[in-house]
């Protein structure tokens, strides 16, 4: 879908806008399957996660900004505690349990809930992956949009070269949203937001030789014409790539 971005609306709703479009398509071949959607941290925010978290079967892996806070759901019992030791009780439980910096994890009194590690090779690189989940955590409500009802389980990547060197500057953090989030296995997470570098391809390739970015003109159906055509193109030239000799 490269339809361009109106300049009254937020590139998170409007792309949230073009998800829920594909999921909701009865045409489509992942229609009704559990699909997995991986995005980069302009879209770990309530505009995209709220507006798309009620598809039945859409799981988004989300790269979140090390420099963000994130909570822990209370649980019922804690909401209870809570809310007997305050001295009014009238308004709603509260939800929003101990706050977690990503950018001070060193700190934080909570120990992950499960981790693993396992061995890739990614180029001509063999690695060490390893991953720790903490589950059941929230974003605040912002801009009108409760976060309140929505969860998702927070990752943290970290890869180690033959000699235990990071290969990243900072630990990459994923946050893996929605209603069957929980099927995914650690591994099965890391895979899916490896697939998500293949768009960058796309940019590259399309700039370099498909005059991607090139055309220039004042009318924007024509623009939004030919970036559908590059598109195509891209898409025409993936689907012969197994007939080419070369």
């Amino acid at each position: 879908s490269m339809r361009l971005i109106p300049s009254d609306v937020k590139k998170n709703t409007f792309t949230a806008q073009q998800v829920n479009d594909l999921m909701d398509n009865p045409d489509l071949p992942f229609h009704n399957k559990l699909t997995v959607n991986a995005l980069d941290s302009d879209y770990g925010k309530p505009e995209y996660i709220a507006a798309t978290y009620h598809q039945p079967n859409l799981v988004s892996a989300t790269r979140m900004a090390s420099n963000i806070n994130m909570w822990e759901r209370l649980s019922v019992e804690a909401q209870s505690e809570r809310r007997e030791s305050n001295e009014k009780t009238n308004g709603a439980n509260a939800v929003y349990g101990e706050k977690h910096k990503l950018s001070n994890q060193a700190h934080w009194t909570r120990c992950c809930d499960t981790e693993t590690e396992f061995g890739v090779k990614i180029g001509n690189k063999a690695c060490m992956v390893q991953i720790q989940e903490w589950g059941d955590m929230m974003l605040r409500s912002k801009r009108g949009l409760s976060m309140k009802d929505k969860s998702c389980r927070l990752i943290r990547i970290v890869m180690l070269d033959q000699d235990g060197k990071s290969l990243l500057k900072k630990p990459m953090w994923l946050s893996v949203w929605g209603l069957r989030n929980n099927e995914l296995s650690l591994e099965q997470i890391f895979w899916a937001y490896h697939r998500r570098f293949d768009i960058e391809h796309f940019f590259r390739f399309g700039k370099q030789n498909l005059l991607l970015d090139q055309f220039e003109t004042p009318i924007e159906g024509n623009m939004e014409n030919w970036l559908e055509v590059a598109n195509m193109a891209y898409w025409m030239l993936w689907v012969a790539r197994t007939d080419s000799n070369y």
